[in-house]
């Protein structure tokens, strides 16, 4: 499958069943939206695709003989989706509002399959809407790469949960952690809470203030996070690490021994 838009803007979609050797235009699917953005093929499953479009994100489980509707935001241009190919359920889009601009980055998330979708937003910075997300799976980890209208490339960085907790926990407020083990030597790990998606910030000092390491600096969603520290080339003595989360900002002490 391939997807986009001609030079006034006519959303087209071509698909190939012979790796590309010949391909044939697909039917329009949708009548009232001229701007195709994306197509995205399941990373397991060839005939479960999705459709990045204006206003829509639409997906087929037959190989495009029939699509329906999974998302639609009136004006919103839905230029990247990703799935994570370990865990399929897993999906991103990525977008641009089209009569804003500068605009605040949005970036919507779904834990199964596109069916429903939370929305992430960053506003401390104005971006200019989002023309192409990039993903890459690192285990627990899922990094996205956003490339911004304005120019750019923005890092969102979020946990990837793999089982279905019974009885999830739901994180009511910020809160962060002692360190733990704590002395420690050379490594230790510091958990924090969010209980909304946003920019998070968390730093390392020095007894006289000096910064020696950021940990995490990069979108995160809401729960529970933790993160390691390896305190390499560094003295014995006391340190400080301090969580910045919109408008809670948290510091503690630490105390590596050698």
């Amino acid at each position: 499958w391939v997807g986009g838009q001609n030079s006034i803007e006519e959303a087209f979609l071509w698909k190939s069943e012979d790796a590309g050797a010949t391909w044939r235009e697909w039917p329009r699917i949708v009548d009232d939206v001229s701007t195709g953005k994306t197509v995205v093929i399941h990373p397991h499953d060839s005939k479960t695709v999705y459709a990045g479009l204006e206003s829509y994100i639409l997906k087929t489980t037959d190989g495009g003989e029939t699509w329906k509707e999974i998302f639609a935001e009136d004006g919103r241009f839905f230029f990247g989706i990703a799935i994570n190919p370990a865990r399929p359920v897993r999906m991103y889009a990525a977008s641009w509002f089209k009569t804003s601009d500068p605009q605040p980055l949005i970036l919507y998330i779904s834990d199964d399959g596109g069916e429903s979708w939370c929305e992430v937003r960053e506003t401390t910075a104005q971006f200019g809407g989002v023309w192409d997300l990039l993903h890459v799976n690192e285990g627990m980890i899922d990094k996205l790469y956003l490339g911004l209208n304005k120019g750019g490339v923005y890092e969102f960085v979020t946990e990837v949960t793999t089982e279905v907790d019974d009885d999830p926990v739901i994180v009511s407020t910020f809160k962060l952690e002692q360190n733990y083990p704590n002395p420690f030597n050379p490594e230790t790990v510091i958990s924090f809470s969010l209980p909304r998606a946003g920019l998070a910030t968390l730093k390392i000092y020095d007894a006289l203030g000096r910064e020696v390491a950021t940990l995490t600096n990069h979108m995160m969603a809401a729960g529970e996070h933790q993160i390691r520290w390896r305190s390499s080339g560094l003295a014995s003595g006391v340190y400080f690490y301090r969580l910045q989360a919109g408008n809670f900002s948290a510091v503690k002490k630490m105390l590596m021994l050698q």
